[in-house]
């Protein structure tokens, strides 16, 4: 356990000079929400995360800390989970800090505060970030970073350029819509389970990608 911890504070040390970066990402994250809609803050700062945590691959690729890890007293599935850990931290506290100012900026704008929708916009974040991290993750354990560092770009590519407009044609069917009211209503009044499907379906994700991590990684040598 101490050697996981250890690679978790490896991770977050040499992130150290990019947390500017995070701390910019939250400021647009807030002109965004005061401009369109409060709840976007959510959405901009859970999918940030993704983006940000790729970069420890590519600062841990140009610092050479693969020879690093090879006279280090840690195998490679403590380096993997220690990375998972690390990222599932981060995210994390984005998420409560989104949610909180999220809230504030409501209060401000003298808007509603709905629960059911900052829940489902949370956990649907955090699904996309899992799915984000469940693909970029395994890629960059099994190459060097700068190899696939496009291809890596493609999931955004695909959710936004391709999921956004199916999923405005499926809305636009009246019974795909009556479903959804449906669905939302169920969720109105059961609130906890955008929590545990949402939480579910991303942790999910990320312990199927974790171990296709630690398979991929195992192989590849250092």
């Amino acid at each position: 356990m101490s050697e996981i911890i250890s690679s978790i504070k490896l991770d977050f040390y040499s992130m150290k000079h990019l947390y500017s970066g995070a701390i910019l990402a939250i400021i647009i994250g807030i002109i965004i929400g005061f401009v369109t809609n409060p709840i976007t803050i959510i959405m901009v700062e859970i999918t940030f995360s993704a983006y940000f945590l790729s970069m420890c691959f590519a600062v841990h690729d140009k610092s050479n800390f693969n020879k690093l890890y090879g006279v280090l007293p840690i195998n490679k599935n403590q380096i993997v989970i220690g990375r998972y850990l690390f990222s599932t931290c981060f995210v994390t506290a984005m998420g409560i800090l989104s949610f909180i100012l999220y809230y504030f900026i409501s209060t401000i704008m003298g808007g509603p505060f709905n629960i059911v929708t900052s829940s489902a916009s949370v956990c649907g974040s955090f699904i996309i970030f899992a799915l984000f991290i469940g693909i970029q993750f395994p890629l960059y354990y099994k190459y060097e970073y700068s190899k696939v560092m496009i291809i890596s770009i493609l999931p955004f590519v695909l959710v936004f350029a391709i999921g956004v407009p199916v999923i405005s044609k499926i809305l636009k069917n009246a019974d795909n819509m009556k479903k959804l009211i449906n669905s939302l209503m169920y969720f109105q009044t059961h609130p906890y389970m955008i929590w545990v499907l949402g939480i579910g379906i991303g942790f999910l994700l990320l312990v199927f990608s974790g171990v296709t991590s630690c398979v991929l990684f195992r192989k590849r040598e250092l």
